[in-house]
């Protein structure tokens, strides 16, 4: 399994991970030296997996829509499906039906972009210049770094994510927007920035974004993530729902022929399981998608560490179609929760406040129970 240099970080935004130090479960007085019987071990493990089915179970009982997916050691443990997948036709959720991933987006644009990198085809000091030397100044000194770390000055839209327009009219409003702030003096989250990233993989390769992104990052662990390219139809996607409203499913949105408006795609909106999700992840710090250098810049950026080793915590979701994704990952002592929903009134991230404890006492359990 690969391991990382411990660095606890504390997160806010689409990245969302949890202070290293703010869940303390019932086993923390004790130490990876201390012996433990294994049937203690085994006992306290059945009764955290246990506690999460029944907050699970209540909440579905009151109404949550969702598929949530928990690994423990590296064996799934939960994977189950709750509520409705379309309320409307009475069709019951299933552990395969896919949803819009909100903001994880993100963490894939930014892969690609590192992928990019190690493959020659550009740097992450690489200024806008480079990719568009009409570009106006201040923009033309920007850097790709600064897109991807949320500190280039972009406003955080640059229009509605079901507005229809094309990557030249996207590329217009960013050239005409006016940056917040001098690039790099200071950090405001930017979905804006992320769109430019996404055209700049454009530029770079000759090849659409969501082809180079399947490619480079999906194809070697989860091939069904993507917008078009993943063939979805919509009786496998989960309905929406915002304040018991229907909002369709994502493919029941305003998308251009090759996939979502150019105000969403590279930032939001990509099509997956909760199963996948977790995959994917799981492939990322494995190893088995960016090379040492590169994985260890997406670190910096998607992770952190603390008392368990590698730390990951990442949410997003769409307010207008009641979608929301949260993935909390410790890869090296084999613990990962994965919750997608879509109804706006039970939200991922929400729902993790009434797990949280749980996981984490699986996450002790696992690392004292390390051989």
């Amino acid at each position: 399994m690969f391991k990382l240099v411990p660095v606890c970080l504390t997160f806010v935004g689409c990245i969302l991970l949890a202070s290293c130090d703010s869940v303390r479960s019932p086993l923390s007085s004790l130490s990876a030296d201390t012996d433990i019987a294994e049937t203690d071990i085994e006992s306290a493990r059945s009764i955290a997996i246990a506690d999460i089915r029944q907050t699970l179970d209540s909440l579905e009982m009151e109404g949550l829509y969702g598929v949530a997916y928990l690994t423990y050691q590296d064996s799934v443990v939960i994977h189950e499906a709750l509520g409705l997948r379309d309320r409307e036709m009475r069709d019951v959720m299933q552990a395969t039906t896919g949803f819009d991933i909100g903001s994880i987006t993100k963490a894939m644009t930014a892969a690609t972009v590192l992928k990019l990198e190690e493959q020659g085809q550009l740097r992450l000091s690489d200024t806008v210049s480079r990719f568009f030397p009409n570009a106006p100044s201040p923009l033309l000194d920007v850097t790709v770094t600064q897109l991807m770390d949320h500190t280039a000055g972009l406003p955080e839209y640059i229009g509605d994510d079901d507005e229809l327009i094309s990557k030249q009219q996207v590329l217009k409003r960013i050239f005409e927007a006016d940056l917040l702030f001098e690039p790099g003096t200071k950090e405001a989250y930017s979905n804006t920035g992320y769109t430019l990233l996404a055209i700049i993989v454009e530029e770079v390769s000759g090849k659409s974004f969501e082809h180079v992104l399947r490619e480079s990052i999906l194809l070697p662990a989860v091939p069904q993530i993507g917008y078009r390219l993943a063939d979805w139809e919509s009786s496998a996607l989960a309905v929406g729902y915002v304040q018991g409203e229907a909002q369709g499913t994502p493919l029941d949105q305003p998308w251009l022929e090759d996939g979502p408006s150019w105000t969403l795609r590279g930032n939001g909106g990509l099509l997956s399981t909760t199963e996948d999700v977790a995959k994917w992840f799981e492939a990322v710090f494995e190893g088995r998608i960016l090379g040492p250098d590169a994985l260890s810049k997406f670190q910096e950026r998607f992770a952190g560490s603390g008392p368990y080793g590698t730390r990951i915590g990442e949410a997003g979701g769409d307010d207008l179609t009641g979608f929301n994704a949260q993935h909390e990952a410790w890869p090296d002592v084999g613990v990962s929760w994965t919750l997608i929903t879509s109804r706006s009134d039970y939200p991922a991230e929400d729902i993790w406040e009434d797990v949280e404890e749980s996981v984490y006492k699986l996450v002790e359990i696992s690392s004292l129970a390390q051989p």
